[in-house]
């Protein structure tokens, strides 16, 4: 397959020449939103367009889509689960494009659009490797778990977390602290407006975690489970491994650098070689 050599064309930024396993992360500061946060070497058939339905993208390139950091729903400046549905989309109807790379580093992120992401990935018509470099915790595994196949970088990568947890605060004491008195009056109209958060923030949280936590958490096992048949009970409740363990939990299919995934893809995206057809009644014996 030739390289991708128009970095003009098909990344957001300048791009170094540098080895095809060498991404460059940029920093905050040198960047003017997350898609431009990351760059990419030319001399790789990777392709991280700022339209993955571009028209002069090269033939048999790969979608990249970098899920990095805090995940969001609709971020203009962290990643957002809303883009990455739109992107993966666009890329997977390019007839240019012949396969897709995720390559995860996150600790997790926000619940909404989760599922939404992982039936988009599980509805691709065309091969979907998924990379995780340290992390892919929580939010970064659901989406990870809805490709054909998850690998992991390093041997000390952590895989899992599956579950959902939600994080209040009760701030009252702060405040009276600093000599406020905070005083909250609801309508007799309205006597279940933010009672179960309430109740919840004041130690009652039974049904604040049985109507709001535990469905989140059971449509992300049972989306799991319908990816990964293997995965054990362990990583279900929200365990995190290191490589090895998550391999022998079921999460991830082997450790592999980038170069390699990238190689198993192209390897997967090979048109198969068909028997030739033989006409029995004109064999002599």
């Amino acid at each position: 397959m030739p390289p991708i050599t128009n970095p003009s064309i098909l990344f957001l930024a300048q791009v170094p020449s540098q080895a095809a396993s060498q991404f460059v992360i940029l920093e905050e500061e040198e960047r003017r939103s997350y898609r431009d946060g990351i760059v990419i070497p030319p001399d790789t058939s990777l392709t991280y367009p700022s339209t993955f339905s571009d028209s002069e993208i090269q033939d048999g390139s790969i979608a990249y889509h970098p899920v990095f950091g805090f995940i969001t729903y609709n971020s203009w400046w962290n990643f957002s689960t809303k883009q990455f549905i739109e992107d993966i989309k666009a890329a997977d109807e390019n007839p240019a494009i012949s396969a897709h790379l995720i390559h995860i580093d996150t600790q997790g992120g926000e619940s909404f659009g989760l599922h939404e992401a992982w039936e988009a990935v599980k509805a691709l018509k065309k091969p979907c490797y998924a990379l995780v470099e340290s992390s892919a915790l929580s939010a970064g595994f659901y989406i990870a778990s809805a490709a054909d196949k998850i690998f992991a970088s390093s041997l000390f990568s952590e895989i899992g977390c599956i579950g959902v947890m939600g994080v209040l605060y009760d701030t009252e004491k702060a405040l009276e602290n600093e000599g406020i008195k905070r005083h909250k009056y609801y309508s007799n109209f309205s006597p279940r407006k933010n009672k179960v958060v309430t109740d919840a923030i004041h130690g009652d949280a039974d049904e604040y975690i049985k109507r709001f936590l535990d469905p989140l958490a059971e449509q992300f096992i049972n989306d799991v489970k319908a990816s990964r048949s293997s995965i054990s009970q362990e990583a279900l409740e929200g365990e995190t491994y290191y490589t090895t363990e998550a391999m022998a939990a079921g999460l991830i299919d082997g450790e592999n650098s980038i170069d390699e995934v990238l190689e198993l893809l192209h390897t997967a995206i090979q048109p198969k070689k068909k028997s030739p057809s033989v006409d029995i009644n004109k064999l002599k014996f």
